[in-house]
């Protein structure tokens, strides 16, 4: 039987796939600075608040005494000559502060500071919202919020605006030495409205296009163009370059030698590397594989590829944990020579089972790429990373009776009578049901389709009359995945390939008050009994669950491993995602 085990790994990242993104804009700290035109003073009349957001990767923190002599100014706004109306830097140890004013007669005394969340030498996203109706200053790293204050002095409800003023970007108005912005910046958005939390952290990884409120949009893609539509180009000034490179089009393929094998023969899978743009030093990687299905007979079963071994001076370590396989390789000495595309290593499986029990036989954990002064690179975590398995089949063993499913890959046909077209000719499906108990049947000599079409969000109960496998052929579902709940009893979807406990998941809905109850397809609940009692433990790859809500809300699965839930009645524009 031939083996379905040809899987592709793509890191693509969202930012660079669709503008073929290369670069981000550096600072050396020493009065480099982009000069946006005050023409933006025009479309400042009349907001309700302002957001700033970029992604930043200090090269140095701010330091001196007193701590405010020595600061990176992320970006400074102002009227008037020197009255800043909306500012954002970085402080001693590692400390972020954002402020701002509704009008030139605000007193610039409220503003925001975070305890120490940003570090140097990595990419982190950074918010900062002014409400001027609601009087509420938020402060957001990574999506999340670090600093906040309510009450704030502002005059006005809307933007009053004047003529003149500076609107820098990587320095402060005054143009100090000491007040510059030491490092790269990217994906720089400047909006007429106070962004919630969850739409700052629904896109801050994603693309954006014109729309609504947005003002300015600088990608810094070798350029300081203007990509919001009202051209607000602006202009380098000092020594500003673009010099920080972006992993783009970086891909890790997984791809067996052989493409036949029963059981108890063997699969080999070479995992390449292609598109990494400078020389690596080393690399980890780990693969969760099936113990049902295959097997690592040995370490001496993994073996060097081409890229890092070429040289002979560099050393291969695995470990096998659990089913989950860690590959790491170091080169020893100096990395020169190094191509950037080539085999990082081969890995020999025994085969336990035929391909229509196999399916995809393994996933990807995680992937580190270390750089030539061996500073590791968390692939998954870099800005606008996905992680997309393309061209896979993923198969959901069901049992006599009921099953409560749900799938992490999304049909290429959804269409309910192709999904389920195996089953029924096989003769196994008895019928599949929805929520709201539309169903997939047989009535008569005809299959009647009142479910429609597979939705990625959704789990179903499908009932067969023996114990048999659906097979489901697609691309798996990209993240985030926002999944809407009504009030009463909904049946979702669990969109990661690997278990994760389920409390964790929903912590953020038991804050929010709007969870009652979860269940499984066998009974087994969390609810609150006095206190809350987990009765699930593990959210399971392919399993649907039953969750009952007491208000409309959504939760949010993250594309980093956590969920985050938004009421729908605290939101009042659309979410984005890529």
């Amino acid at each position: 039987m031939k083996l379905k085990y040809l899987l592709l790994l793509i890191f693509a990242f969202s930012l660079l796939c669709l503008n073929a993104q290369n670069a981000a804009l550096y600072f050396d700290g020493n009065r480099d600075y982009v000069s946006i035109p005050n023409s933006l003073n025009a479309g400042l009349s009349g907001a309700t608040g302002f957001t700033f957001e970029t992604w930043i990767k200090p090269s140095s923190l701010a330091n001196g005494s007193p701590v405010d002599s020595h600061r990176n100014t992320i970006v400074d706004f102002s009227l008037s000559g020197t009255t800043s109306v909306l500012a954002m830097y970085l402080r001693e140890g590692g400390k972020i502060r954002f402020g701002g004013r509704s009008r030139n007669l605000d007193a610039f005394q409220d503003v925001v500071t975070s305890n120490p969340v940003i570090v140097t030498g990595s990419w982190q996203h950074v918010a900062g919202v002014l409400d001027f109706s609601g009087k509420k200053i938020f402060l957001y790293v990574d999506g999340a919020l670090v600093a906040s204050r309510s009450g704030v002095l502002f005059g006005s409800n809307t933007f009053v605006t004047q003529a003149g003023g500076s609107k820098f970007i990587g320095c402060g108005i005054a143009l100090d030495v000491n007040h510059g912005y030491h490092g790269s910046m990217d994906e720089t958005r400047f909006w007429t409205t106070p962004r919630t939390e969850a739409e700052i952290y629904s896109s801050m990884a994603n693309p954006v296009s014109s729309q609504a409120w947005l003002l300015g949009y600088w990608k810094f893609d070798n350029n300081a163009l203007d990509s919001s539509g009202y051209g607000f180009d602006g202009t380098l000034y000092g020594d500003c370059s673009y010099s920080e490179p972006y992993l783009s089009g970086l891909y890790i393929y997984a791809v067996p030698v052989q493409s036949e094998a029963n059981v108890g023969d063997y699969v080999e899978l070479e995992v390449r590397l292609e598109g990494f743009p400078e020389p690596m030093r080393g690399y980890e990687i780990a693969l969760s594989i099936d113990p049902l299905y295959l097997r690592l007979e040995s370490p001496d079963d993994i073996r060097k590829g081409d890229l890092l071994s070429s040289n002979g001076l560099s050393q291969l370590l695995s470990t096998s944990v659990n089913g989950v396989i860690t590959v790491t390789e170091t080169i020893l000495g100096p990395c020169s020579g190094v191509t950037q595309s080539g085999s990082l290593f081969f890995i020999k499986l025994k085969a336990l089972a035929h391909t229509t029990d196999a399916g995809t036989p393994f996933t990807l954990d995680s992937a580190i790429l270390r750089t030539p002064l061996n500073a590791d690179i968390f692939v998954t975590e870099m800005l606008g990373a996905t992680v997309v398995i393309d061209a896979s089949s993923f198969l959901i063993p069901l049992h006599t009776g009921w099953n409560l499913v749900s799938s992490p890959v999304f049909p290429e046909n959804p269409d309910m009578l192709v999904v389920f077209n195996q089953l029924i000719s096989d003769g196994y499906l008895v019928k599949v049901q929805d929520e709201n108990a539309n169903a997939l049947i047989l009535i008569g000599t005809d299959w009647i389709n009142e479910v429609g079409s597979w939705a990625q969000t959704e789990g179903y109960y499908v009932q067969v009359n023996s114990d048999c496998i659906l097979e489901i052929f697609g691309n798996y579902t990209e993240l985030p995945l926002t999944i809407s709940l009504n009030t009463g009893w909904n049946i979702i979807s669990y969109p990661y390939t690997n278990p994760q406990s389920a409390m964790s998941i929903l912590d953020p809905l038991i804050t929010q008050g709007s969870l009652v109850k979860v269940q499984d397809e066998n009974g087994n609940a969390i609810e609150y009994l006095n206190n809350w009692i987990d009765n699930i433990g593990d959210f399971e790859t392919s399993e649907g669950y039953y969750i009952n809500v007491n208000a409309p809300t959504q939760i949010v699965f993250a594309a980093r491993g956590k969920s985050h839930p938004i009421k729908e009645t605290n939101t009042n524009s659309s979410v984005l995602y890529n």
